[in-house]
């Protein structure tokens, strides 16, 4: 369940960077089309992240690759393939509730057809906070977004925030 921080984010896209390694230059036709991947990529984002917050893992699940790395904390390794995440996940459908989310801070750095989205995610559950960072590498193959790697990370102690 998105709130109005998460929304205000679609309205205006945080910060696109255009960069090197072949990165999409600084003309003004490559900055429109880099803040319409921007917009698509953070759609995706928070679509997923609606259903998650749900218990519905499946927002991801169709938006992964096939070759997906997923990395998190409570994994004692990373986990190779989307078969392999999908056995993860489907173990925690159901299960997730987040009563709302902020998705803060996000960046979108656009390489081609490559696009990395970095943010930093609140998930509320009652009165606690719970903070994250999150990093998803997409890529673009026969025009549809795929992410095919993701990592996310505690931010500070391994505990809830008031």
């Amino acid at each position: 369940m998105r709130d109005l921080t998460a929304i205000k984010v679609l309205a205006c896209i945080a910060l696109v960077t255009l960069a090197g390694c072949g990165g999409l230059g600084g003309n003004q036709a490559q900055q429109k089309e880099a803040e319409k991947i921007a917009s698509t990529i953070l759609q995706m984002e928070q679509s997923a992240l609606d259903k998650w917050c749900q218990g519905d893992p499946s927002g991801y699940l169709q938006i992964f690759a096939p070759e997906i790395i997923y990395i998190d904390p409570d994994q004692a390794v990373k986990l190779n393939g989307l078969p392999a995440v999908t056995e993860l996940f489907e173990k925690a459908r159901g299960k997730v509730r987040i009563d709302q989310y902020e998705l803060l801070n996000p960046t979108v750095q656009v390489y081609g057809n490559t696009a990395i989205l970095t943010y930093n995610y609140v998930g509320h559950v009652g009165s606690q906070g719970y903070k994250w960072n999150c990093t998803q590498v997409y890529c673009k193959r026969r025009g549809k977004w795929w992410i095919v790697h993701t990592h996310w990370s505690i931010t500070g102690p391994l505990r809830s925030t008031p």
